[in-house]
């Protein structure tokens, strides 16, 4: 499923070096895919406690990730 895709491209964030730009800017569209058939707002609290619950990072890590998921939620308003 699309949700099990997210959680792959955030598993392999953990564990490779990428610049924070490029990594925004994939988390970016990634989202904005996975949303357009669905509810921003549900997914991105269903994503929150996915991340929450079932990943071990660091809390800078984890974050960071949430960060990047805030700005691209807050960002919507904007875009649509």
């Amino acid at each position: 499923s699309s949700f099990f895709t997210v959680l792959l491209a955030f598993s392999f964030w953990r564990f490779f070096h990428i610049f924070a730009k490029v990594r925004c800017t994939l988390v970016f569209e990634m989202l904005k895919i996975l949303t357009e058939k669905r509810s921003a707002t549900i997914f991105v609290q269903e994503l929150e406690r996915a991340i929450q619950e079932r990943f071990h990072v660091i809390p800078l890590q984890q974050q960071e990730v949430q960060r990047v998921i805030n700005a691209w939620f807050n960002s919507q308003s904007f875009i649509t």
